[in-house]
């Protein structure tokens, strides 16, 4: 596993957990897409050249870190989704 990759992937994902809470509370439905957009862009941006900046730092010199760091972050962001399916379901009233 490549710690540097994965760092930067947690850190993309937490950027994209806030531009989704932050995002959720416009109500202006073209400022909140526009919201999710460079959220998005930007928490893939810092995932990837956050992840290879870390990587410099630590001694890494391989340029596959930032593929790696993209590659955790689908996997983290698919996790996220079946343990919310799975444990935070809505109940229905009754």
């Amino acid at each position: 596993m490549n710690l540097p990759a994965f760092i930067g992937a947690v850190i993309g994902l937490g950027l994209m957990a806030i531009t989704v809470y932050i995002g959720n509370k416009i109500n202006n439905r073209l400022l909140r897409w526009l919201a999710a957009a460079i959220g998005l862009v930007i928490s893939v941006t810092v995932a990837a050249y956050g992840s290879e900046g870390l990587a410099a730092l630590l001694g890494d010199n391989h340029s596959d870190t930032a593929g790696k760091a993209g590659e955790y972050m689908i996997y983290l962001v698919i996790g996220f989704v079946i343990v919310k399916s799975l444990f935070f379901r809505k109940r229905k009233p009754g």
